[in-house]
């Protein structure tokens, strides 16, 4: 016999989850591992013995952190949705109110009727690679600042020594810095099978 779906929406934030199943006002829970357990305990207790479908929107490093740690208990799924998806299914709700309780309501009105796909986590290498590629992203752009920087204090007449110093040094830094992640990205793409094909 196979076991029926029990839904659950997760208001998702930095400190702070707060999570509603059908029949129970929503509860908050801190969103550390112990805050995480006790929310799957609770949402558990009143699944009986059901497939858990857990739903939250996606508010990066909080909802992926979140999704992968639900994923390590038994009989669970995740969704995570788009939020401009939840806005929208929440203004054809004609709702107005805005609290966490009432968002983490939403979510759950959400699944429920729409059944968004679940969500499995990408190969940690890619995770890598994105983190990787974000930072050197971030270095090349912080180092063309400082070389406009740079470029614009070469017309200041009485410009001291040692800003042009200290610019050249932030800049050599920001270059040997972005070197490092570069040759980290080309040694994970050359060693990682799932990144070469």
């Amino acid at each position: 016999m196979s076991k029926s779906t029990f839904y659950a929406g997760v208001d998702v934030g930095q400190d702070e989850l707060w999570a509603v199943i059908d029949g129970k006002k929503a509860r908050p829970f801190a969103s550390d591992r112990r805050g995480i357990k006790q929310m799957w305990n609770w949402v558990k207790k009143y699944a009986n013995n059901n497939l858990i479908h857990f739903c939250m929107e996606a508010t990066g490093v909080y909802s992926y952190r979140l999704a992968k740690i639900l994923l390590t208990y038994p009989d669970s799924t995740v969704s995570i949705v788009n939020p401009a998806q939840i806005a929208a299914f929440s203004k054809a709700q004609l709702r107005r109110t805005k609290t966490d309780s009432v968002d983490a309501q939403v979510i759950l009105d959400f699944v429920k009727s729409q059944k968004p796909p679940v969500w499995t986590p990408e190969p940690t290498s890619l995770r890598k690679l994105y983190h990787l590629v974000t930072m050197a992203d971030a270095l090349k752009e912080e180092r063309r600042q400082w070389k406009n920087r740079q470029h614009s204090h070469q017309y200041v007449e009485d410009l001291p020594k040692e800003v042009l110093k200290s610019q050249r040094a932030l800049i050599r830094n920001l270059t040997n810095q972005l070197n490092k992640i570069e040759q980290l990205i080309k040694g994970l793409c050359l060693s990682d099978e799932q990144l070469q094909s």
